[in-house]
């Protein structure tokens, strides 16, 4: 969803930015070994990956730890396969969790530190910003994890996308 969300809230800025994402096998393969061929430049870079996409490239954390490389991770942790929770599959599918959603049930920030890589639990979004600033101003890598619920996510977008809707609908009927 990260990338989704990128693509839905962020195509009105005004600053440069320079996006990319990896597509391939659901696009979850080498993600985080692709951040670090980009953070390996020695420039400002944040990867914002899922659980699962995170989980799956797991080993690249001690590449960037041997290299200190500058990469900023902000890992949105739903405890696995959120992204199907959105899926209209998700309400008419009998056993759906059991053959959709993978919880791993890990705990991050251990695995994180056992690579020797700087983790921070965000709560808020005062701490993300400061949490965030100091990272990209320590040039060493970093793991930001913000911990989500899979189905409060989807009501929240889908609350989000019904007001859109109505407001589109009330400034330019049919």
């Amino acid at each position: 969803m990260p990338v989704r969300d990128l693509d839905n809230f962020l195509s009105n800025t005004s600053k440069r930015l320079i996006i990319h994402f990896n597509r391939g096998a659901s696009g979850i393969d080498g993600v985080t070994s692709t951040a670090l061929g980009i953070a390996a430049r020695k420039k400002p870079t944040i990867l914002i990956t899922g659980d699962l996409s995170f989980l799956h490239d797991l080993n690249a954390l001690a590449i960037a730890a041997k290299y200190s490389i500058p990469l900023t991770i902000i890992l949105i942790n739903n405890n696995g396969g959120g992204i199907f929770e959105s899926l209209p599959i998700a309400n008419r599918v009998k056993n759906f969790n059991e053959f959709f959603i993978t919880p791993h049930n890990l705990e991050i920030a251990s695995i994180v530190r056992s690579f020797g890589i700087n983790y921070q639990l965000i709560t808020t979004k005062t701490k993300l910003r400061l949490q965030l600033k100091n990272s990209l101003n320590k040039k060493v890598p970093s793991l930001l994890e913000i911990q989500t619920n899979a189905a409060r996510s989807v009501e929240l977008r889908n609350k989000y996308f019904d007001k859109v809707k109505r407001k589109l609908n009330t400034e330019f009927p049919k």
